[in-house]
């Protein structure tokens, strides 16, 4: 979302749902647009809900042409995270095809 404007948000209560395979947790955004308009959405990523905590404040960045369609943006560990967890795969990656090949 690159023409997003981002504004603070809580997160408001956690709903739980279920699928076939899984019992799932999502929580439930609560922020106010530049236009005074209070959206209250349920935030559906597989990033965050587990750490996320009813009441905590968070930023969201949301569009302006359709402010449901919002992303929470990464603040601290969550931020670094993903490309952590990609070094670490890259190195594994590196040292087993290292390991495949030597004689």
């Amino acid at each position: 979302m690159n023409k997003g404007i981002q504004v603070q948000g809580v997160v408001f209560d956690i709903v739980s749902g279920s699928t076939d395979q899984a019992i799932t947790q999502h929580p439930v955004i609560h922020f106010l647009t530049l236009n005074n308009v209070w959206i209250t959405e349920p935030y559906y990523s597989s990033t965050f809900p587990v750490s996320l905590k009813k009441g905590q404040t968070v930023k969201v960045v949301y569009s302006p042409r359709d402010p449901k369609n919002f992303i929470i943006k990464p603040e601290g560990i969550g931020l670094y995270l993903p490309l952590a967890i990609l070094m670490l795969g890259s190195v594994f990656l590196i040292a087993g095809v290292y390991k495949l090949l030597r004689p």
